[in-house]
C-alpha cells in the first residue's frame, strides 16, 4: 500500500518592450493505492519463476490552478488577468490482472528481477537488482 501527497508551485514573469506578464501556478496530487498478489514461486535451480493473479486499487485527486496578469503596450495600454483551474479524479480502469516474473542469482549477494504484469486495459514491465546485506 502506498500513499502520496505532493504539491508543486511556481511563479514567473516575462517582459519585452511591448508586453509584460506575471503568473503563479500550483499543482496538488494526492493518491493511495493497494496491490494484493498471490501466486507460487518455483525454484528452477539458480533462478526462480513466480506468477499469479493480483488485485489493484487506485484512488486519487489531481488539482491545478494558474493565475496571472498581463499588460500590452501597443496603441495604448491594454491589460487583463486570468485564472485557470482544473481537477481530476484518478481511478484504476481495471482492478484485476496477472503477473509473471523471474528472479535470477547474479552472485552470492545480488539477484536480478524481471517482471511482466497485465490487466484487460494495460500492461507493464519492470526490472531491478537486489543486493543482500549480511
Amino acid at each position: 500500500m502506498n500513499w502520496l501527497n505532493t504539491s508543486r508551485s511556481d511563479k514567473g514573469t516575462y517582459e519585452d518592450s511591448e508586453y509584460y506578464e506575471s503568473w503563479k501556478e500550483k499543482a496538488d496530487l494526492k493518491t493511495w493505492d493497494l496491490l494484493i498478489a498471490v501466486g507460487p514461486t518455483i525454484d528452477m535451480g539458480g533462478w526462480r519463476l513466480y506468477g499469479g493473479p493480483f488485485y489493484y486499487y487506485l484512488s486519487g485527486d489531481l488539482s491545478y490552478k494558474e493565475t496571472g496578469e498581463w499588460e500590452e503596450y501597443v496603441d495604448g495600454l491594454d491589460s487583463g488577468y486570468w485564472t485557470y483551474k482544473e481537477s481530476a479524479d484518478l481511478r484504476a480502469k481495471d482492478n484485476f490482472g496477472g503477473y509473471l516474473g523471474a528472479e535470477i542469482d547474479v552472485s552470492k549477494n545480488c539477484n536480478a528481477n524481471i517482471e511482466f504484469s497485465a490487466t484487460a486495459s494495460g500492461w507493464g514491465a519492470g526490472a531491478g537488482l537486489t543486493f543482500l546485506c549480511k
